[in-house]
C-alpha cells in the first residue's frame, strides 16, 4: 500500500482557493457528461499555502442515489473493501445524520499504522445526496476536509468525489506526486463495492439504505454500534 492511501479517505482527494471553504460546483457541465461517457473525470485546483491540490473526481454508478450513498455512508463496512484499510469504527453520534469515526490503516516500514478520528455528515438534497467529512484527530494531516455528492441522472448516479488533505511537512515531501493516481483508485473502489452490492447481496443493501432513511427522519441508526463501540475504548472527545 502506498502512505498516501490512508489520506485519501481521511471517509475513502488548478485555479487557486485559499481558506477551508473551498468552492464546489456540483452542477453537471455538458462537458463533464460527455467525458464521463468514456472515463472518469479528474480535476485538480491548487490551494493556497497547501503542497497538495484539492482533487475532484467524477464517476457514473450503476445504481441509484439512495443505494449509492447508503453503501458509502456504511461507515464500519468500509474496511470491507479500502484497501490496507484495517478499522473503520463509529465512535460517536453527534446527531442523526453526524457521526465520527475512528479508522486505522495498515502502513508499510518505516512508518507506523495510521490513526485518526473523522466526522462525517450526511445531507440530502430533493433526489441527491451528499456526505461531507472533516477532520477531527489526525497525526499526519494538519487539515481534511472534503465531500461525495450522490447526483441521480436518469437512473444512474454520478458521484462527485472532493477531497483536500493538507499533509504534516514531512508526509509532503514523500508523496509529492502520489495524490491524484491513488484518489481515482479509491473513488474507482467505492463505484465497484456499490454496484457489486446492488447486484449480489440486496439484504445487505436494504440494511444499508434503511439506516440512511431512518437518519433522515431523525432517528439514530448507528446508536447501538457506537455504543457496543464504546464499551472496549474510550470515548472520543470533540
Amino acid at each position: 500500500m502506498k502512505l498516501y492511501h490512508f489520506l485519501i479517505l481521511s471517509g475513502v482527494f488548478w485555479p487557486i482557493f485559499s481558506g477551508a471553504q473551498l468552492p464546489t460546483q456540483n452542477i453537471l457541465s455538458s462537458e463533464i457528461l460527455q467525458q464521463l461517457k468514456h472515463a472518469p473525470v479528474v480535476k485538480t485546483y491548487k490551494v493556497k499555502g497547501a503542497p497538495w491540490p484539492k482533487i475532484d473526481v467524477y464517476i457514473s454508478i450503476q445504481a441509484s442515489a439512495l443505494d449509492s450513498v447508503a453503501v458509502y455512508y456504511a461507515l464500519e463496512y468500509q474496511q470491507e473493501y479500502v484497501p490496507d484499510l484495517l478499522q473503520s469504527k463509529p465512535v460517536k453520534q453527534i446527531s442523526p445524520t453526524e457521526i465520527y469515526t475512528r479508522y486505522r490503516y495498515h502502513v508499510p516500514w518505516p512508518f507506523t499504522d495510521s490513526i485518526y478520528v473523522n466526522g462525517s455528515k450526511l445531507e440530502k438534497n430533493g433526489s441527491d445526496y451528499s456526505v461531507n467529512w472533516y477532520m477531527v484527530e489526525n497525526d499526519s494531516a494538519d487539515e481534511v476536509y472534503g465531500k461525495a455528492t450522490f447526483i441521480d441522472h436518469g437512473g444512474e448516479t454520478i458521484l462527485h468525489y472532493e477531497n483536500f488533505v493538507k499533509p504534516k511537512a514531512f508526509l509532503a515531501i514523500l508523496l509529492k506526486r502520489i495524490p491524484r493516481t491513488n484518489t481515482l483508485a479509491a473513488v474507482q473502489a467505492i463505484k465497484a463495492q456499490i454496484e457489486k452490492l446492488r447486484t449480489q447481496n440486496s439484504l445487505l443493501l436494504n440494511l444499508f439504505r434503511q439506516r440512511i432513511e431512518d437518519a433522515l427522519k431523525g432517528k439514530y441508526p448507528y446508536r447501538k454500534i457506537v455504543e457496543a463501540n464504546l464499551q472496549k475504548e474510550d470515548k472520543i472527545t470533540p
